[in-house]
């Protein structure tokens, strides 16, 4: 039998023994290949948020000891206020679907892993406790809508929302920094944007989409925000809304309760 001559303590392989090994080993990667995955939904419509540089630091609210330094260290981090956001795209005469079952919003711990939802006009909001504690949740004005009995660890409570435009505010009076929100909308076309750094985020939608002309609106926290103008046209299922400003100060329209 040949010696390999890499290897002269081991035989060499036939060449028809390794030619039907590979004979066989394809079928099994192409089985396997029709096997994996399907890849994730393509993107439909993108978009860039910029927030405009305020004109200079805001005024001190009162003055210590000492005056206030930058940190000649480490940089202090800025909030990140797109978690707080969501980018909503409406058109005139878009046909609302059903709402799903059930819309999930986990508790985790002290605050909510999402803190501003968006849903359909008929939902019902599940809120499913993934922390260790037992907070006793009211939703802001409408006591009624939940039970005032605490809710345990990994047990469940849920609300049916009401019609577009309607706000709900979710609280614990245990633990005032708790607090999440619910906005109603009247478009399916929603998603929450990803920052890239404390002034720019950045936003995917990839569920489909009917043609047209959309108005670019954003809630955040508890109101809409002001002076954001933007419109995006979907050809073919796909858009690029480009970027869009967002004035500094983060300012909201009063919204309905």
């Amino acid at each position: 039998m040949p010696v390999s001559p890499l290897h002269p303590d081991r035989p060499r392989p036939r060449r028809g023994v390794v030619a039907r090994s590979m004979s066989m080993a394809m079928p099994i990667a192409v089985a396997l290949a029709a096997l994996a995955p399907a890849t994730a939904a393509a993107d439909r419509v993108t978009g860039e948020l910029e927030l405009e540089q305020p004109a200079g630091k805001p005024p001190l609210r009162g003055k210590a000891f000492l005056d206030r330094i930058d940190n000649p260290y480490k940089a202090t981090k800025d909030l990140d206020p797109f978690r707080l956001m969501v980018v909503v795209l409406e058109k005139e005469g878009t046909k609302l679907p059903e709402p799903p079952p059930q819309e999930p919003w986990d508790l985790l711990g002290d605050s909510f892993e999402r803190p501003v939802i968006a849903v359909l006009p008929g939902s019902e909001v599940l809120i499913r406790n993934k922390g260790r504690g037992t907070p006793t949740l009211t939703v802001d004005g409408k006591p009624d809508l939940l039970p005032t009995s605490p809710l345990n660890p990994r047990s469940e409570r849920g609300f049916k929302v009401g019609a577009a435009g309607t706000v709900y505010t979710i609280s614990d009076a245990d633990t005032p920094h708790l607090k999440g929100t619910v906005v109603v909308v009247a478009s399916p076309y929603r998603v929450m944007p990803t920052a890239k750094d404390s002034r720019k985020g950045s936003f995917t939608l990839t569920s489909e989409i009917e043609d047209g002309t959309y108005a670019v609106k954003i809630w955040y926290r508890t109101g809409w925000l002001e002076g954001v103008s933007a419109t995006v046209t979907v050809k073919d299922g796909k858009a690029d809304a480009g970027t869009i400003k967002i004035p500094a100060g983060l300012k909201t329209a009063a919204a309905e309760k």
